[in-house]
């Protein structure tokens, strides 16, 4: 099944699908009536392209970032439970669960969201 890209043609049609089109990775299964041109060559805009060979992006994990970490954690602490939603002027914090200097990464899995009472003075001790 196909679909046509409703997005004006601007938008969608960019130099890494002409170069899918160039290297003959996609086959253009249905096109607009606007023509772009360079010296040597014009083509019809493709509206609905199909790929030859399927391209598989392996599992992608959303980037590293204090506000995915805040999210996945729902915007509370894990230790008390706290959300700044219930708590007036509640200040979260992205703390390490194994600190660093006891060898703990910057892995998603290592990271946590505390209240700033819970990870005040926590200093490189590991919390329950």
């Amino acid at each position: 099944m196909y679909r046509k890209i409703l997005a004006p043609c601007s938008q969608r049609w960019n130099s890494q699908n002409s170069d899918l089109f160039f290297l003959g990775k996609v086959e253009v299964v249905d096109s607009y009536e606007r023509i772009i041109r360079s010296v040597s060559l014009a083509i019809r805009v493709p509206a609905v392209v199909r790929l030859l060979r399927y391209i598989h992006l392996g599992k992608r994990r959303p980037p590293l970032t204090r506000i995915n970490v805040l999210a996945r954690d729902s915007f509370k602490c894990q230790y008390c439970g706290r959300s700044p939603q219930n708590t007036e002027k509640l200040i979260l914090q992205i703390c390490h669960i194994i600190p660093p200097s006891k060898n703990g990464n910057n892995d998603p899995q290592n990271l946590i969201t505390t209240c700033i009472e819970c990870n005040i003075g926590k200093t490189d001790i590991l919390l329950n």
